[in-house]
């Protein structure tokens, strides 16, 4: 009877446990409402293309459902705190200090601007890598959406934002100067490596590209491969160190098609010749 209780008792133990590290600790969540309940001034709802962001509605919404004795997922607990941290100057300093609360950054002063410059660009059709889909438009809506909202973007969402730019500059006007009053990719370009150039410029000569190959479910295209590269070289002013090896060495197979690529192998750190991929026809045969 012992052992029968135990085995009935265990699995319900394992899944309370699985739950409470899936959920916001209660005590916390509560000290975080009550910091929000300082908050005389809140901010104006910020309605985006698809919903409404009401600050003071979420905070009420959240508050009721506490009291109604439901617990807060982790997730929830985080958007929480987020929000506590954007009112930091009007939560009592002692609580703020008890939930280690952090005073907000501004958003950078250039990135609506940065933002702006997309109002007339077409962005290209989301294409599907593996499972992940890349949207150049929802992508830059999603930072709109976060700037409006007072967020300040990440570096590494300023450094994509600011690729993007480069990517669809062509389409903007007097994009050259915009550049340069914007000082887009001027980090990168210090830090890039200077063989990188040299290389894509190499690969341009390529008139014949071998055929697309799909293993399992991802599709190898050596032309849309560069063509990536020198669309973000072009924008951002760097590669990875991972891309332009993956580079190089994709034009060493193309060595037949580049005349002077022996002369430079040496000095781009280039590797030896590569025989092409076998055509699909000659493949088949």
């Amino acid at each position: 009877e012992w052992t029968q209780m135990m085995e009935e008792f265990y699995p319900s133990l394992l899944e309370w446990i699985d739950h409470a590290k899936e959920t916001a600790d209660p005590v916390w969540v509560a000290r975080c409402l009550e910091a929000l309940s300082q908050v005389q001034e809140w901010a104006e709802p910020v309605k985006t293309a698809k919903r409404t962001y009401d600050d003071r509605k979420t905070f009420e919404d959240v508050k009721e459902t506490t009291e109604a004795g439901e617990l807060l997922s982790k997730r929830q607990g985080e958007m929480l705190f987020k929000m506590c941290c954007r009112y930091f100057h009007q939560v009592p300093e002692a609580l703020a200090k008890e939930l280690e609360l952090q005073e907000p950054e501004s958003v950078r002063a250039d990135t609506p601007r940065k933002l702006d410059l997309f109002a007339g660009v077409t962005f290209e059709e989301a294409k599907k890598v593996g499972k992940r889909v890349y949207d150049d438009g929802k992508f830059v809506a999603s930072l709109r959406e976060q700037v409006e909202m007072g967020k300040r973007l990440s570096d590494r969402q300023v450094s994509f934002l600011d690729s993007l730019l480069g990517k669809y500059g062509d389409q903007i006007e007097n994009f050259e100067a915009i550049k340069a009053e914007l000082k887009l990719g001027e980090q990168a370009k210090a830090d890039a490596d200077p063989t990188t150039a040299p290389v894509l410029e190499l690969m341009a000569q390529i008139t014949e590209w071998a055929e697309p190959t799909t293993r399992g479910k991802r599709e190898y295209n050596d032309r849309s491969f560069y063509d990536s590269l020198a669309t973000q070289f072009k924008g951002k002013g760097a590669l990875s160190e991972r891309q332009l090896a993956a580079l190089k060495k994709m034009a060493a197979r193309y060595a037949d098609q580049i005349p002077s690529y022996l002369d430079r192998q040496e000095e781009l750190g280039l590797p030896a010749p590569r025989k092409p991929k076998a055509k699909k026809a000659e493949a088949d045969s």
